[in-house]
């Protein structure tokens, strides 16, 4: 088989994996990790450090939601493809092992000064994520992560996406959420504040599966120097790539693959 041959069953077996680009870790699109300085974030005066399903109205039907902005992405690419979410569980002495399930949710109506935004019943991605007993002395700190940042965990449109709430001046909004299998008040997400360049209004959401109603709350209030605090987080993703911009990539490389020297095969 000589040189040629072997080049044109190359642009035939590489043009479908050219089309479909080269899949590579994701940029961090939010963070909420920030404990703060001024004071460190360690309760507020109602001791709210974590969110806890034992503290709900309905804790088995309870999931907990928190808006996520990315500030760098408007619309206009198509979506975002979300790859990766990591949060913190807070874990008190005794805490039993329990599994984690994400949840993703849009909103139908924006926010107000006096009214909530209305979250659409949220989507479950995926399988839970297990998190062991914690069978120590004293409480911990540990992360569940859903994704490897590579694959996507889920996809959504620009009409999925809300630009427009009066409490974010820049960029897109959706709302992530989790449920764990175990009910009781010695497990719970782990609260944080914004890191810089990320906005997020003073409250997290209780969502009841159950009803299909949803509840604000506000973890500190204005006074507090904890104000702002949410969910600990961080989101990897990016933007939904265009079919041309696939086009052109693909293009690129087949474009390669034909200058290379046509050279006749020898043996030795």
């Amino acid at each position: 088989m000589n040189r040629t041959t072997v080049s044109k069953l190359s642009l035939a077996i590489l043009a479908p994996l050219f089309a479909a680009s080269v899949a590579s870790a994701a940029p961090v699109i939010y963070s909420e990790t920030s404990n703060g300085a001024n004071p460190p974030l360690v309760g507020g005066p109602n001791g709210e450090f974590t969110a806890s399903q034992g503290n709900t109205a309905s804790p088995s039907n309870t999931v907990i939601l928190d808006n996520v902005v990315v500030p760098t992405y408007n619309g206009g690419a198509g979506g975002l493809n979300i790859t990766k979410v990591t949060i913190n569980d807070r874990q008190q002495v005794g805490a039993p092992a329990t599994n984690v399930q994400l949840y993703y949710s849009t909103i139908t109506a924006n926010r107000s000064n006096v009214a909530p935004p209305t979250i659409t019943a949220p989507t479950a991605v995926g399988g839970p994520v297990g998190v062991l007993a914690n069978v120590g002395a004293t409480p911990v700190n540990t992360p569940v992560v859903f994704g490897d940042g590579t694959n996507t965990l889920f996809t959504l449109t620009d009409s999925q996406l809300n630009f427009t709430d009066p409490s974010v001046t820049l960029g897109a909004e959706f709302y992530l959420g989790f449920q764990f299998s175990d009910t009781g008040t010695t497990q719970g997400l782990r609260l944080a504040k914004p890191d810089t360049g990320y906005e997020n209004p003073v409250e997290y959401f209780e969502y009841n599966t159950s009803t299909n109603g949803q509840v604000a709350f506000t973890f500190f209030s204005q006074v507090d120097p904890n104000s702002g605090a949410g969910i600990w987080v961080t989101v990897e993703g990016t933007a939904v790539p265009e079919p041309a911009t696939l086009g052109l990539a693909a293009i690129g490389g087949l474009m390669l693959l034909a200058k290379r020297p046509n050279r006749k095969d020898t043996v030795a």
